[in-house]
């Protein structure tokens, strides 16, 4: 499916914001803090995964995910839903980074850097 293609509705447990008519999506995601991928953040891998699939568009997942980024990168969960993730060079969380994206690959040529405000 190209990466431009018509837009659907999610689904409704996780929600998208459209900021360009059948362009990009943003999706939120928190996983639980200290539990790395348990059974309920695995979960919420699952779900935030489905909505992306539906979404037949560019997205980015923003978030709060209570886990370095190696574990996401090194998981069966992101090669399934075709995603890079990108950090910033600084910590986000005392001296751990915890909080950044994952950008759908036909996406990722287009990210120049991410940045800790």
């Amino acid at each position: 499916m190209s990466c431009l293609a018509r837009t659907a509705q999610p689904p409704a447990p996780l929600s998208a914001s459209v900021v360009l008519a059948g362009g990009l999506h943003i999706i939120s995601v928190y996983l639980k803090d200290s539990e790395g991928l348990s059974e309920y953040n695995l979960r919420v891998l699952q779900e935030a995964a489905a909505l992306a699939r539906t979404l037949g568009g560019p997205w980015v997942m923003a978030g709060d995910w209570n886990t370095p980024p190696d574990t996401i990168s090194n998981s069966n969960w992101l090669r399934l839903d075709k995603g890079t993730v990108f950090t910033t060079e600084l910590t986000t969380c005392n001296d751990r980074t915890y909080d950044y994206f994952i950008v759908s690959h036909c996406l990722a040529h287009a990210v120049v850097g991410v940045q800790r405000l």
